[in-house]
């Protein structure tokens, strides 16, 4: 019977022993919680919404970025030609009025004419050009009523040879009065000047051995009053569109590029060529004219992008295209990308590699510092009112390395433990080791940590019950009741226990006495 009763009082004070330390544990329990649960979560879920957030991020730079390479073309092409539109449409005439020279020339070549130069003397002399089907009538037909005036190479020839590759050529700035080649729009600007000056006429014709300055008039009449208006009809020829281009002024430049842009109506290799930030600029596909070109180029960058990103098929009826050209324009939004992403990453002085890569450095860069890429916090895009971003100071930003490289740490298990060490002792090793780690100054540290304690006792918590968009591994609705649960729970809990433990001790010793 002693047995039993000492056997009963140990498994009393076993029973009240338990109890006490659940009770200890309850009291604790929040603190344990954040130890072994709420800290690593904290980590994960900056994971997770990187994991969520870049990919509804890479429309919205992509519909940032689209408009602005377009519209940046244009600007990029006035400034090659000095700003000026009416440089740029000098270009396109000059270029457009080279190229129909030589087409015309190859036209009569091999017939009637037995080679290319005896071709290019026809074009300026005979009176029957238009009868063997040329793009353009020759100089005899057209200002001098038909009657030859005796043009020889080198003049002929410098019209339409200019530097460049055909048809494209005469545009540069070869000196006409040492070189045999300058091409029409130098041609141009160098009898411009001697009209005004009698010395450089002089040198003028005999550069290209003419005897009398009427047949140098009589050139430029034929380029500005012959060609240069025909420009607009040539090109919709070449297009083979329903719908007259306008004729090439300042005012109307911007209908060549949107040209180029939709069937590489001036460059056929295309604005790569020349320069390679403007490479697979063109869509390149089958418009029947303008009309077309212009309600497909103001959706991309008036608003409707990401209807083309989303693959609304709807557009062929509302913008009145084809589903050819529907079909060209999203397959050639992934053809261009590389070089619209370049653009944005010279845009933040960043280095383009992928476009992964770059949704990723720009996403760190958000988190560093709101405003970097969003005028508003990122939770702001979920409705919330949230702050997901550390937002260091404007002095204290971090490099995009420097940002990389802790936002990696931060979503790593072993970093974030780290990191949680440092933020319940800062004093301790811990804190001196990560601030070293990433050669933070003091307001950089103090930042960190102070956001990692913010995110473990308020955000997240926040975060759980308001983005019901945000799929975080959470509990249950609420992990802020649950914590408070454990709090209230393990010490009644262990309060039980305590009491069993009593009452035991209580039964044996009684049933001892």
């Amino acid at each position: 019977m002693a047995k039993k009763g000492i056997g009963g009082v140990i498994s009393g004070s076993i029973i009240l022993f338990l109890g006490a330390i659940i009770i200890t544990a309850g009291v604790g329990g929040r603190a344990m919680a954040n130890s072994f649960l709420i800290e690593p979560m904290v980590g994960s879920t900056l994971g997770d919404i990187e994991a969520q957030a870049i990919p509804a991020l890479e429309p919205a730079i992509q519909d940032m970025a689209y408009p602005l390479f377009l519209d940046g073309v244009y600007t990029q092409m006035q400034y090659a030609f000095g700003g000026d539109p009416a440089n740029l449409a000098a270009f396109i005439n000059g270029s457009t009025a080279a190229g129909a020279i030589y087409a015309t020339a190859n036209a009569l070549h091999p017939a009637p004419y037995a080679d290319l130069n005896a071709a290019l003397v026809g074009l300026f002399n005979d009176n029957i050009l238009t009868n063997y089907g040329t793009p353009i009538p020759g100089i005899s037909e057209s200002m001098n009523a038909g009657t030859p005036i005796g043009y020889t190479l080198p003049m002929v020839g410098a019209l339409c040879m200019g530097s460049g590759s055909p048809p494209f050529v005469g545009i540069l700035e070869e000196d006409p009065l040492t070189d045999g080649t300058p091409g029409i729009l130098v041609f141009l600007a160098t009898y411009q000047a001697a009209m005004a000056d009698p010395p450089t006429m002089t040198a003028m014709l005999a550069a290209y051995g003419l005897p009398a300055q009427a047949m140098l008039d009589a050139v430029a009449g034929y380029i500005t009053m012959v060609l240069f208006p025909a420009v607009g009809a040539l090109i919709t020829g070449a297009l083979g569109w329903n719908e007259m281009m306008p004729a090439a002024t300042s005012a109307t430049v911007g209908d060549y590029i949107l040209a180029q842009w939709a069937q590489m109506a001036l460059l056929p290799g295309g604005l790569g060529s020349l320069d390679a930030a403007a490479t697979n600029f063109e869509v390149d596909s089958t418009f029947e004219n303008l009309t077309q070109v212009k309600s497909v180029w103001n959706s991309l960058i008036g608003g409707e992008f990401l209807r083309w990103y989303a693959g609304d098929t709807t557009l062929i009826g509302d913008l009145s295209i084809t589903q050819t050209i529907y079909d060209d324009v999203v397959d050639w939004l992934p053809e261009v990308l590389p070089v619209v992403l370049m653009g944005v990453a010279g845009e933040f002085g960043l280095t383009y590699t992928t476009p992964d890569a770059l949704y990723k450095d720009l996403f760190i860069g958000q988190w560093g510092h709101i405003g970097y890429l969003l005028d508003d916090p990122l939770f702001s895009m979920l409705g919330s009112d949230l702050v997901f971003e550390i937002d260091f100071a404007y002095v204290d930003q971090l490099s995009q390395a420097d940002g990389l490289a802790l936002w990696t740490d931060l979503t790593s298990e072993e970093g974030i433990k780290e990191w949680f060490a440092a933020v319940n002792d800062r004093d301790g090793p811990e804190y001196e080791a990560k601030q070293a780690e990433f050669d933070l100054n003091f307001e950089q540290m103090k930042k960190v940590v102070n956001y990692l304690a913010e995110w473990r006792d308020s955000t997240l918590f926040a975060l759980n019950i308001q983005e019901e968009e945000i799929v975080l591994p959470i509990w249950g609705a609420d992990l802020g009741a649950a914590l408070d649960d454990l709090e209230l729970y393990l010490p009644i809990g262990g309060g039980v226990f305590a009491c069993a433990g009593v009452l035991l001790i209580a039964l044996f010793a009684r049933k001892r006495a």
